[in-house]
């Protein structure tokens, strides 16, 4: 019996190496192909999933400050589609060719937490948004964020706002939410007036961004609003801006009294980072001979 298994041990130790379709390469050659692949390939790509509910509850006798609202610079945000993704003008090359390969397009199949979400609706819960997509995830200084909006349509609030108690700040409406050189969000005066639009702009209960970047871990950085209506008609907007840690393929939640996230990330490959793991498996057994 001996016999017998020692060539199979010999057979599957030298297995993966005669799969690899680069294994008779030289050193050179390997290197010059990975030079040839786009850089984005270089990066590290996950699919994400994210799920946003609206608790049914109504809103509570609980106070909730009416002198804050969403205020997001829509052209500094990468908007998610199924066809075409819109990033920000002044992304870099890696973003830009990382469309190309499928980055931030929605998919709409075979979504892991479609289960949970159907869980969720048949306890009460209503769904916002189920999306997913898949990105390169970068360093937090060159990470953008992406554009979520989901849930109704909001009416015009009957009530007029709120106005500030003395000693706080008024609201502006030409501030806009934007990121800072550093990669912090950060809130920047408009710099030209937008033109007047006869039709009224979609304001959907929920919008916001959610970023995801990676330095020793993953991190997700969401500025989430959600809106809704007291009985006397007064807009409340409340929001979720934790940001968090988070480890891959794991469900991770993020809460608010009246609405919550949940969040799912998971490594993925392009079939070009396939090919390049390949030629660095092969680089390396070059490099052990």
């Amino acid at each position: 019996m001996r016999y017998i298994m020692l060539p199979l041990l010999l057979l599957s130790l030298t297995a993966p190496a005669m799969a690899n379709p680069y294994a008779e390469m030289s050193a050179p050659e390997i290197r010059r192909a990975i030079a040839d692949l786009p850089k984005v390939m270089q990066e590290k790509w996950y699919q994400i999933e994210v799920v946003a509910f609206a608790r049914q509850s109504p809103l509570s006798d609980e106070y909730w400050r009416l002198d804050q609202q969403p205020d997001l610079n829509h052209s500094a945000l990468i908007a998610l589609d199924s066809s075409e993704p819109r990033i920000p003008e002044h992304a870099d090359n890696i973003d830009i060719s990382a469309v190309a390969y499928g980055a931030w397009k929605i998919i709409d199949s075979d979504l892991p937490l479609q289960q949970a979400a159907e869980r969720m609706a048949k306890d009460g819960h209503r769904i916002l948004l189920h999306q997913a997509w898949r990105q390169p995830v970068r360093e937090r200084a060159h990470a953008f964020a992406v554009l979520v909006e989901g849930g109704d349509i909001l009416p015009e609030p009957v009530a007029s706002e709120a106005m500030p108690q003395e000693g706080e700040l008024a609201p502006t409406t030409d501030d806009y939410a934007a990121m800072d050189s550093s990669g912090q969000f950060t809130t920047l005066p408009q710099i030209e007036t937008l033109e007047s639009s006869e039709e009224p702009v979609a304001i959907h209960e929920l919008q916001g961004a959610l970023r995801f970047h990676l330095s020793r871990y993953l991190h997700i950085e969401p500025i989430l609003w959600f809106g809704s209506d007291t009985a006397e008609g007064q807009r409340v907007w409340v929001k979720i801006d934790q940001k968090r840690r988070m480890r891959s393929e794991e469900l991770h939640y993020l809460d608010h009294p009246l609405f919550g996230l949940l969040v799912r990330i998971t490594p993925w490959n392009h079939p070009e980072q396939d090919k390049l793991d390949q030629l660095n498996e092969a680089l390396k057994a070059q490099q052990i001979r």
